[in-house]
């Protein structure tokens, strides 16, 4: 889990809208054109990713985990990266919100089984 909360509540939105924009870009370089990355909420992401086996999105989200974790900038002292699920068509299902809805599920999982 990052510190993300804290960063909004300590130094304001404007800042962790700073944070997301870096790191949007970092994790942007490492999608595929039609993988969607969707920020759920807070430290919270979910990843569709059409076409793809579960191995595959396995080997996605651990670069995508590490480029997160690697974010730099002036408002991240501490930062731990970001929380992200990952969903695969058709083995999650075939429709946004069953594909969403499956890598929710699977990322609060996830939060869980780190803590």
């Amino acid at each position: 889990m990052n510190r993300f909360k804290e960063i909004n509540d300590r130094q304001g939105h404007l800042a962790g809208d700073r944070v997301l924009q870096a790191m949007a870009g970092i994790l942007r370089g490492e999608l595929r054109a039609a993988d969607i990355l969707c920020r759920v909420g807070g430290d919270e992401f979910a990843l569709i990713l059409p076409e793809t086996d579960r191995p595959e999105a396995e080997a996605l989200r651990r670069r995508l985990e590490a480029a997160a974790s690697a974010v730099s900038s002036p408002e991240l002292p501490g930062w731990q990266g970001a929380a992200m699920g990952i969903a695969t068509c058709p083995d999650d299902g075939d429709v946004p919100a069953q594909l969403i809805s499956a890598a929710d599920a699977e990322m609060y999982s996830r939060k869980r089984r780190s803590h």
